[in-house]
């Protein structure tokens, strides 16, 4: 007989089972030359793990660039950070957040 089936329920041993870890989810914001928008979406979107999305692209006032946001995993904003520095000239990387 084990030692739990002699303990009333309440006292019994529980054994939690731990949620999956799920991947953290992140976003990082990138300022371009507006042309070159189109290259860093194609830098990213070609041979990219699938957990990378553009949530945002819009043209900034008053200037030649445009803000992108792109969500992705905690462990592939490396990989996007070197994508896309061989894919333009010149990138303003900005803060990368929990989302």
């Amino acid at each position: 007989m084990s030692v739990s089936n002699l303990l009333p329920a309440w006292a019994a041993p529980r054994h939690r089972r731990r949620a999956p870890r799920l991947p953290q989810c992140m976003t990082l914001s990138l300022i371009v030359d507006y042309a070159d928008a189109v290259r860093v979406r194609r830098a990213l979107m070609q041979g990219t793990a699938p957990g990378i999305e553009i949530l945002e692209c819009h043209a900034l006032p008053h200037s030649h660039s445009a803000r992108m946001r792109i969500g992705c995993d905690a462990a592939h904003a490396a990989d996007i950070m070197h994508r896309v520095i061989e894919a333009v000239d010149a990138a303003q990387f900005g803060p990368l957040s929990g989302a």
